[in-house]
């Protein structure tokens, strides 16, 4: 990041990694490594493009809708913008605070048509 924004504030992203790391507490990959390692290579590759502070954050909290995150943290402690950044990217139905993170079944009958 200091390559692309040398004067950068770099308090906001210790905040980030922080409350990742929090919320990501005991959760853990398929492979075994903690969950967090996967959130903190998204944000070296967005702050190794050149992003700015607030989408390398974004990139840090990506996945803390699928922890034990309160509803409105991201916004309250990282601002609106962050939070919307979050709020753009699509969803992955998973188990919600779970230390395994697995995808829930899929239903076929969600993939019917209306009108069947």
């Amino acid at each position: 990041m200091r390559m692309h924004h040398p004067d950068a504030d770099t308090s906001l992203i210790r905040r980030a990694h922080h409350e990742a790391a929090i919320r990501h507490a005991g959760q853990t990959r398929r492979s075994g490594d903690p969950f967090l390692t996967h959130c903190i290579a998204v944000a070296a590759i967005v702050a190794d493009i050149g992003m700015p502070p607030p989408v390398i954050c974004a990139a840090l909290l990506h996945d803390i809708d699928d922890s034990p995150c309160p509803p409105g943290r991201v916004t309250e402690r990282f601002g609106k913008e962050i939070a919307e950044l979050n709020l753009g990217r699509p969803h992955r139905q998973t188990q919600r605070h779970s230390t395994q993170r697995t995808p829930l079944p899929h239903s076929k009958a969600a993939d019917a048509p209306a009108d069947a």
